[in-house]
Order: structure tokens, then C-alpha cells, then sequence
């Protein structure tokens, strides 16, 4: 069972909690709201690549430093990327038409009978757009991408305690692991005390006063 297909069916499920808490009223069903899309999240330049599994990282100046992407190969990936999100949020706008006017256990019957097909469209499109992705990059670029995904997959999975457990890690890998674990948060401490104080001085005192007093209020 592949990622992809798994992603495409968690949206539809997704849809489908959407429509099952809509009004029950079959004469509100103008007023209720389309559901949501994938890649339909805000956020800048990394909105596009919510779900294209592999590509996210991309969303990163740092990683697109590392990459040593062009000005050029930028804006072709933001295209495909916008290009996308446009697809997948009109392919659930249509089939979001389909539904709206009925009750919500008529819509969760539309949507269990259409769960499949659904899914092995979103799959295609994942699939396609990936291609064109990849096409942009070359053959370093895209080794690079996949390393760097390994590598913030399996820092994430090594942080879990059944992971060295699984790896027969022996209790002196685990000592020196946690020892790092403690040194990374360390520093990201110092950088973001570093960083804040820095931002701060650059603030004029009326500013700085006007900052507490809304930092006082959010705690509020």
C-alpha cells in the first residue's frame, strides 16, 4: 500500500468528516461551505506543496540554498506547485457541486461509494505532478532532496525511544544520542534568545512598550 494512495484516501476521509458536521436542514445547504482542499492551506510559498509527498521541503530558502536552485528553476517549481493546488481545488469544487444540496447521510453515502475513485485520481495527480517536479531538478538536485527528506524523517523517527529499541541501540548509543538531543536544544535556545533580543533592540522604546503590552494581554 503506497504513501500516495494512502494520502488520497485520508483527504477524502477528510472531506468526509468536513460534510458530516453540516447542518442536517436539506434548505441550509446554500449556506454551507465547501470543504477544504488539499493545498488549500495559506502560508506563503510553502502552501502549494501540501501533498505532494517529497517536495515539501522545498517550501525552505535554506533548502532550496542547499540545493543550489536558480532564480529560473524557482519559478518553474512555484508554477507546477501553483498549478497543482489550483487542479486539486477545482477537482473538489466540482465534486464539492455535486453534493451540497443534499443531507448530510446522503453525502456521506456519495462519498463512501465515490472514496475510491477519488482516491486513484488524486494518486494520478500526485503522480504527474511529480514528474514535472522532478523535471525541473537535476539528477544531484533531486538526490539531494530525497537525502535531506531521509534525513528529516529519520531524526524525527530516531527521537522516538522504540526506535533505538528497534535498533538494538546498546545503552552507550543511547547516553551519546541523548546527549546531542540535550546539546541541539540548547543551542536553538540560545539562537532564538540571540534572535529576539536582537529583533527587539531594533524596536523603538514606544514600540517596545507597546510589545510588552500586547505580549502581557495574549497571556492573559
Amino acid at each position: 500500500m503506497s504513501r500516495r494512495w494512502l494520502l488520497g484516501v485520508a483527504a477524502v476521509a477528510a472531506v468526509v468528516a468536513v460534510v458530516s458536521l453540516a447542518p442536517g436542514q436539506k434548505n441550509k445547504a446554500d449556506s454551507k461551505p465547501a470543504p477544504k482542499t488539499p493545498g488549500a492551506v495559506g502560508g506563503g510559498w510553502g502552501a502549494p506543496w501540501y501533498g505532494l509527498p517529497g517536495f515539501a521541503a522545498l517550501a525552505s530558502a535554506s533548502v532550496q540554498k542547499e540545493l543550489g536552485l536558480s532564480e529560473e528553476q524557482k519559478h518553474q517549481l512555484k508554477h507546477i506547485a501553483d498549478q497543482y493546488r489550483k487542479e486539486t481545488q477545482e477537482a473538489w469544487r466540482q465534486e464539492w457541486e455535486k453534493i451540497r444540496h443534499l443531507s448530510p447521510a446522503e453525502q456521506q453515502k456519495h462519498w463512501a461509494a465515490q472514496r475510491d475513485h477519488l482516491a486513484r485520481r488524486g494518486k494520478e495527480r500526485v503522480a504527474a505532478f511529480r514528474k514535472k517536479m522532478e523535471a525541473v531538478l537535476t539528477p544531484q538536485q533531486l538526490h539531494q532532496l530525497r537525502e535531506i527528506n531521509f534525513r528529516n524523517r529519520a531524526a524525527a523517527i530516531l527521537n522516538n525511544p522504540g526506535t533505538l529499541e528497534r535498533l538494538k541501540a546498546t545503552p552507550d548509543q543511547k547516553e551519546r544520542l541523548r546527549k546531542l538531543r540535550e546539546e541541539l536544544q540548547e543551542k536553538i535556545y540560545q539562537l532564538q534568545r540571540q534572535t529576539f533580543d536582537e529583533s527587539f533592540q531594533l524596536l523603538s522604546p514606544e514600540q517596545q512598550q507597546e510589545l510588552r503590552e500586547m505580549a502581557t494581554r495574549e497571556e492573559g
